[in-house]
């Protein structure tokens, strides 16, 4: 989940950052505890932060200026009040920003997890926070939280994903065969991105549905695209932009079996579905031979696959990025769970430790462990987590099936090629 973490980011919310259901500032925290411990529970349904120190313009709802607040005793009140006025006790982190120029004076931000033991009591009553004011749950909206806190003690069965995969999968028939038969060499990833309760989610109906699938390309587009840095992910996120509405099991996108059948295969293939009550399926697929011929080997190392590790890594972030922007802020959905199925890749070597960088001769290709297939993987996050910063869950979807080829001649990982991050960069992802 993304806040700011030093003074420079704190100012650059000025006249920019605007309240929302998942971003609340005050201009100082209450010395009336009972409304700290409201803030900071309104936020554990779906996730959010919380600045103190940061004025709000009343008319625009945007922020106005920083406001630095006396740190004396402050981290330890906010810690206490949680602590003893809200129940059960929420888990948050609380990160102190001083003032440059005197470390007496500075904000205080609380990032808060959408909580898996949600509703959370202050005083008698489940806040929550709407849009940006902070009202209290409804009767229903309780008891499908505490059906989430139920389900979330229990994983759910490897046969109830499975059959969910076969639902999710029903309508996405891609083009995986040319006319000579199956390309041997096309390898495929399957996702599946569903809220903890699929049941209880509110979704948009009718051509409101379209509109939040059109939000979370553009959330996506602005966040996550240039992070990664490839400019080639901007084909792959074309085809996220037409949905189209298929009777009433949901909407789709991306390349589909009602594409003319050709001989030859583009090198990448995304489908997109959106199905009822609640789950975003992806069907990707991989074109595995060297396509471009840029991969330098000598002539008795015949490369047939190369595994495209890169290109796997970034194109599951962002469809994890656009399922984190689609679920926030819709009710029932702040708690998520991932499904990864990676098939084909079984044989292939690593395209980064192949290639040559600045002069350094490529590995060769016969003392490369090969790529393993199969790999099936799960994971639970938040949709702001996902949304903000998808490394976390792409890494622990993906991670399992790297360790083959995992580094560059740099001594690179393929994380932080991707994320552009190294141990001796000082960033921490």
């Amino acid at each position: 989940m993304w806040r700011p973490q030093d003074w420079q980011e704190l100012k650059a919310l000025e006249g920019t950052a605007e309240e929302s259901a998942t971003l609340d500032f005050k201009r100082e925290a209450s010395n009336n505890n009972p409304e700290i411990a409201k803030d900071i529970a309104a936020l554990t349904v779906n996730g959010g932060v919380l600045i103190y120190g940061l004025e709000e313009d009343k008319a625009t709802k945007r922020a106005k200026s920083l406001k630095p607040v006396a740190l004396a005793g402050l981290e330890e009140r906010i810690r206490s009040v949680a602590g003893t006025r809200i129940f059960p006790t929420p888990e948050f982190d609380l990160t102190v920003i001083r003032h440059p120029d005197d470390e007496t004076q500075g904000v205080v931000v609380i990032a808060v997890q959408p909580s898996v033991q949600a509703p959370h009591w202050v005083g008698e009553r489940f806040p929550i926070r709407r849009g940006t004011i902070t009202e209290y749950l409804t009767e229903h909206e309780i008891e499908r939280l505490y059906e989430q806190r139920r389900q979330s003690s229990t994983r759910p069965q490897p046969a109830q994903l499975s059959q969910e995969f076969r639902e999710g999968f029903a309508r996405q028939t891609l083009l995986l065969q040319s006319d000579e038969g199956t390309r041997p060499l096309l390898a495929q990833a399957r996702l599946l991105v569903r809220p903890l309760v699929p049941e209880s989610v509110v979704l948009p109906g009718g051509p409101w549905q379209g509109q939040r699938l059109a939000e979370a390309l553009q959330s996506t587009q602005r966040q996550v695209g240039p992070a990664l840095g490839d400019p080639g992910l901007t084909s792959v996120l074309q085809k996220l932009h037409q949905w189209t509405a298929i009777d009433v099991y949901g909407w789709r996108a991306g390349d589909s079996a009602d594409k003319p059948r050709t001989g030859s295969f583009p090198e990448s293939i995304l489908a997109a579905t959106m199905s009822y009550p609640g789950r975003l399926s992806f069907h990707l697929a991989w074109g595995l031979a060297d396509p471009w011929g840029e991969i330098p080997h000598p002539p008795e190392h015949d490369v047939e696959k190369v595994a495209r590790e890169l290109d796997v890594i970034r194109e599951i972030a962002l469809c994890l990025s656009f399922a984190g922007a689609y679920f926030a802020d819709i009710p029932g959905a702040a708690i998520l769970i991932c499904r990864l199925e990676l098939h084909g890749f079984e044989g292939a070597k690593s395209s980064t430790a192949l290639a040559s960088h600045a002069g350094l001769p490529p590995v060769i290709p016969s003392k490369l462990p090969p790529a393993p297939d199969n790999l099936t993987a799960q994971t639970s996050t938040s949709a702001l987590d996902l949304r903000d910063n998808p490394r976390k869950a792409t890494q622990a979807l993906v991670e399992r099936w790297l360790p083959p080829f995992y580094s560059d001649p740099y001594d690179r990982t393929a994380f932080e090629i991707v994320f552009g991050e190294h141990p001796t960069a000082g960033t921490h992802g």
